[in-house]
């Protein structure tokens, strides 16, 4: 639908209601308004479209977007080991009996980490460490997810988090076992 032509607010009114003095200086037919028109059409992009990644050709490079690929892309960034659910339980200070300067900490409390599945790049298409924390009554708790914890020979669990971990090296915690604060050392967390 075209635009409609601006009102004009200025005009005067019917010549009928005009003294005939000033009736006599209008011209008989006003000259029409000039409306102009936008054209909404135009060239989205000259850029040619993106080659379909699916659509591999013989003699064209290796596809990049394999899993094996994507693992590769990400191995500088996935950790080595996994990780564990912690409840902040408050803050408190340090002394440095060196420096003496006080220094801010972070108490945290480990509550039952357990864990409950390993995850394999041949089943899964990745690397992880599942990891369950916390306690569920077992009637609040849906019963695939509790064949789930019977497999891994466990209780229920509150939080089930996966840790990606870089290969099957992090995978070096059994199903089933508990995870203590052991597990961390000096540098690991930070």
């Amino acid at each position: 639908m075209p635009p409609k032509a601006p009102l004009n607010w200025g005009l005067l009114p019917p010549a009928f209601l005009l003294p005939s003095s000033i009736r006599a200086l209008i011209p008989a037919q006003p000259a029409a308004a000039a409306t102009s028109y936008t054209c909404i059409r135009t060239i989205k992009s000259t850029n040619t479209p993106r080659p379909d990644r699916f659509a591999h050709r013989p003699g064209k490079p290796a596809l990049n977007s394999t899993s094996a690929a994507a693992l590769e892309r990400k191995a500088h960034s996935t950790p080595l080991r996994t990780g564990l659910l912690a409840l902040k339980r408050g803050m408190t200070a340090i002394y440095d009996p060196t420096t003496g300067k006080r220094a801010a900490c972070t108490v945290l409390q480990l509550d039952r980490n357990v864990v409950v599945a390993h995850k394999t790049r041949e089943k899964n298409g990745y690397w992880a460490v599942q990891i369950g924390a916390g306690q569920k009554e077992a009637r609040n708790v849906t019963k695939p997810m509790l064949g789930h914890f019977a497999k891994a020979e466990t209780a229920p669990k509150r939080w089930v988090v996966e840790f990606k971990v870089k290969g099957q090296e992090g995978l070096g915690v059994r199903v089933g076992r508990e995870c203590r604060c052991g597990v961390v050392q000096r540098g690991h967390v930070g």
